[in-house]
């Protein structure tokens, strides 16, 4: 008579098989979207001349949250791990908040919100399931609102709308490029995926053109945290 061995047992397998065939292999589309956390740096540098003193003076710069959505091509996989091509096509806001304090009084903050439709080429390293899968790439964004600005004041609220217009007339938001590390899960057996990424700015977002404000020309980079959910749909 011939015997089994639990582990070696058809019907243990076959229940194997299911618990890590999550989803069917191939191409699949999806949508994911979520909140982006950018911030913009070197805005200090343009804005304040190196003629005021820098103790008569402070700044930060901080965070802003704006929305995320895009529409992915990959491919999934059930058991195995591949490196594979993954593209995405989307929309984010990103920027950043700059706040400025004196000695004399004033207070003011400036904010920066530009809208990118966006194209990501990343590679996808998959893992086999319940584990995370690895994402590297990188990302263009193409800026479609650059007069994105506003400005607030502890000043009069009419002061604060000409020094804003000003600004939009001088600082000009422009395309960003960056690179892009992240890692996902499957949260569920239907493929729905929980994804956290890092984009480190490497190109100039804001031209700042020929003004009488002593606004000085220099690299500003926005980098930020993106958290998503997302869908897929076979081909």
């Amino acid at each position: 008579m011939r015997k089994h061995g639990l582990t070696g047992h058809p019907l243990l397998l076959s229940a194997q098989r299911d618990k890590g065939a999550r989803f069917e292999e191939g191409f699949y589309w999806g949508l994911k979207a979520g909140a982006t956390y950018s911030i913009t740096d070197g805005l200090k540098n343009t804005l304040i001349d190196p003629i005021y003193p820098e103790d008569s003076y402070e700044t930060t710069e901080d965070y802003r949250m704006g929305p995320t959505v895009s529409l992915f091509i990959d491919y999934r996989h059930s058991y195995d791990a591949y490196l594979v091509g993954r593209l995405e096509f989307g929309y984010t806001s990103m920027g950043g908040m700059f706040r400025y304090t004196d000695i004399d009084g004033l207070e003011y903050e400036l904010t920066t919100g530009y809208d990118y439709i966006t194209v990501a080429p990343l590679l996808k390293l998959n893992i086999p399931p319940d584990w995370p899968y690895v994402l590297a790439g990188i990302q263009f964004g193409i800026n479609v609102t650059p007069n994105n600005l506003w400005y607030t004041s502890n000043d009069d609220a009419n002061v604060d709308l000409q020094v804003q217009q000003s600004l939009r007339d001088v600082l000009k938001g422009r395309s960003n490029t960056g690179l892009t590390f992240g890692l996902g899960f499957e949260l569920t057996r239907s493929g729905l995926t929980l994804e956290g990424r890092y984009t480190l700015g490497l190109t100039d977002v804001i031209e700042t053109q020929p003004n009488g404000y002593l606004f000085i020309e220099t690299p500003n980079k926005t980098s930020f945290f993106q958290v998503t959910l997302g869908m897929p749909v076979p081909f």
